[in-house]
């Protein structure tokens, strides 16, 4: 059995299932274990010292992150 990375997030669960970076930004992609079809992206920054997860600007950012993840995993 594999063991994967995990982080609670609003009030909830999430497996980190990837991290692409690009720009000097990381993007991170999570799945809600419990619910396969809950998915969120979040982006890292660094605020006050600490790498930090915060979520996408726009739907431009979102659209952007997708494709990266398209781009990434495209076997």
């Amino acid at each position: 059995m594999n063991e994967y990375e995990s982080i609670e997030l609003e009030g909830k669960e999430y497996i980190i299932i990837t991290e692409v970076k690009v720009d000097n930004m990381m993007y991170v992609y999570l799945v809600n274990h419990q619910d396969p079809k809950d998915i969120c992206i979040r982006k890292v920054i660094n605020k006050d010292g600490i790498d930090t997860l915060v979520g996408l600007d726009n739907d431009e950012e979102l659209e952007k992150a997708l494709k990266l993840f398209e781009a990434n995993h495209n076997n």
